[in-house]
């Protein structure tokens, strides 16, 4: 089965990694990622992918020997959601928005599988690092809005799950949190602005 497979790749290549804020296996993460995103039936290339979906950009791991092991299209959908890489001193706006439009250009596989990273990633958020997540949350919820490809149901969960917990914030990073979502608005480059108004 290729999601056992997967999980013995990403295993292996997160070794010894741990997460930010929890310190517990890094692993973990992508496995809740896939665990997730299977109770919408979103099929074993996307579960596989999501367990190594931070193999190429977190780990020694490379796309050929990803494709070695886990074969052609679970290796290139991780290589769609893989983040650029950028020259030392690129700007966080310039990071952020040219990864954006990567994943707006993305199939419909990858946009769904990114929800199910953003879910995992925003979920306690606000408890872990408040002053962090009302920014954090502002340009998942952007980033989301944007996708036209990813599956209905998921993207429709992701959003709720975003306003969750925009909804524990306080007044002042809630506040905060809207200002920045605006920010990012006027920031959106053209290319994307037809997808940010229709959605």
């Amino acid at each position: 089965m290729l999601t056992n497979i997967a999980k013995l790749v990403a295993t292996q290549a997160h070794s010894g990694q741990v997460r930010k804020y929890t310190n517990e296996p890094y692993v973990n993460h992508p496995l809740r990622v896939a665990e997730w995103l299977s109770k919408f039936n979103v099929g074993e290339l996307i579960e596989a992918g999501a367990i190594c979906h931070d193999v190429i950009e977190d780990t020694g791991v490379g796309y050929n020997a990803l494709e070695l092991t886990v074969g052609t299209p679970v290796a290139d959908l991780v290589l769609e959601v893989t983040n650029l890489e950028f020259p030392e001193g690129t700007s966080r706006v310039t990071k952020f928005w040219n990864n954006v439009v990567k994943l707006v250009r993305a199939s419909h596989q990858a946009q769904t599988l990114k929800c199910g990273d953003v879910v995992d990633n925003c979920k306690d958020i606000y408890d872990l690092d408040p002053s962090r997540a009302p920014r954090y949350i502002a340009e998942k919820f952007i980033l989301v809005r944007l996708f036209t490809r990813a599956q209905g149901d998921v993207r429709a969960a992701t959003i709720n799950l975003l306003s969750s917990v925009y909804s524990q914030m306080s007044d002042g990073h809630r506040i905060y949190c809207l200002d920045f979502i605006q920010q990012l608005e006027r920031e959106c480059p053209d290319e994307l602005l037809i997808h940010l108004h229709n959605n």
